[in-house]
């Protein structure tokens, strides 16, 4: 829905220099679709060979927070990527619809995220990278309070992504899938995941939903 413009990235590092000392320990990772918490545990081993302490980890979450709530209003590359913001507003319109949010990210740093494009408002639940470290059990508990939240079973159920990640997911809970190409995966590794739909942006969607041909 959005990318933050390298706020994410500036605000772990800031957190690790503060926490321990270590500089630029980003290097050459690749986040996408990975939770927060794997990619604190996945630094944290490169450079000390083990995981991160529970007392310490949450200091360093406690860290990266403070830091992200500074760094996203001084994102320069910050965007809301095209028709997101058009896509919410038409599905939020519906009563029919509920959103929720299956994502990697803490909690409190999704929505901060969420917020800098004022987007937090349409999504009042979730599963989040503080849920869990794995994708598919934080996207089993966005389903859960899902269903607590209308108080049954959806009578379906769309996982949205841009990451073989999220089809994955998606695939795992039962939901179908939406692949969008608007990430860093290219448009072939995620057709052969076989979404329900590949999209070249949520544009398409967009037009797919005025002229009722998904929900």
């Amino acid at each position: 829905m959005i990318q933050a413009g390298g706020a994410g990235k500036k605000a772990l590092e800031k957190a690790f220099e503060d926490v321990l000392g270590e500089k630029d320990v980003w290097q050459d990772l690749n986040p996408d679709g990975r939770t927060d918490e794997w990619i604190f545990e996945e630094l944290h081993i490169k450079r000390f060979g083990s995981a991160v302490p529970e007392a310490l980890k949450k200091i360093l979450i406690e860290s990266y927070i403070h830091h992200l709530s500074f760094e996203l209003p001084l994102s320069a590359h910050y965007r809301i990527l095209p028709y997101v913001t058009q896509i919410l507003e038409t599905l939020s319109k519906d009563p029919q619809n509920i959103l929720g949010l299956a994502t990697g990210n803490f909690e409190k740093a999704a929505y901060l995220k969420l917020q800098r494009g004022k987007l937090d408002h349409y999504f009042t639940f979730g599963g989040f990278g503080s849920d869990s470290v794995h994708r598919q059990e934080l996207t089993k508990k966005a389903l859960e309070r899902a269903c607590n939240k209308i108080g049954g079973d959806p009578e379906v159920v769309y996982v949205i992504g841009d990451t073989i990640y999220d089809i994955e997911c998606g695939k795992g809970i039962g939901a179908k899938t939406v692949a969008v190409c608007t990430g860093g995966t290219s448009k072939e590794k995620l057709a052969n995941m076989n979404p329900t739909f590949l999209v070249d942006h949520v544009g398409v969607l967009l037009d797919m939903l005025n002229g009722e041909q998904i929900l």
